[in-house]
């Protein structure tokens, strides 16, 4: 068990890298496809606004493994940093959004 263990949280950082990349990824299409779709509705901008969300907290991940694998303090402060500003400015801006009533309809 102690070896399963050991095995596991040595492959962490290796994992959060790629989890988050996958992750940022992911957002970043999401981001990307509605910025192509021009401007509109406050839907389409509700979800890139999402999108972005998920790319900076997969970047955070990736930034986070990296602490993991070098142990640079550096590394750990700007990921933290930089996620939480980016998930605090889109949580409010998502909550603005998410109350405009032509988005209810």
């Amino acid at each position: 068990m102690h070896e399963v263990m050991t095995a596991l949280l040595s492959a962490l950082p290796y994992l959060l890298i790629a989890g988050g990349s996958v992750m940022a990824w992911k957002g970043a299409a999401v981001w990307i496809s509605g910025a192509r779709r021009g401007r509109g509705s406050t839907g389409r901008l509700l979800e890139m606004v999402i999108g972005f969300r998920q790319a900076i907290v997969g970047l955070g991940l990736i930034g986070f493994g990296a602490w993991l694998w070098t142990r640079e303090t550096w590394l750990l402060v700007l990921a933290l940093a930089v996620v939480g500003e980016e998930v605090f400015e889109t949580g409010t801006i998502i909550k603005a959004l998410r109350s405009d009533p032509r988005l209810r309809a």
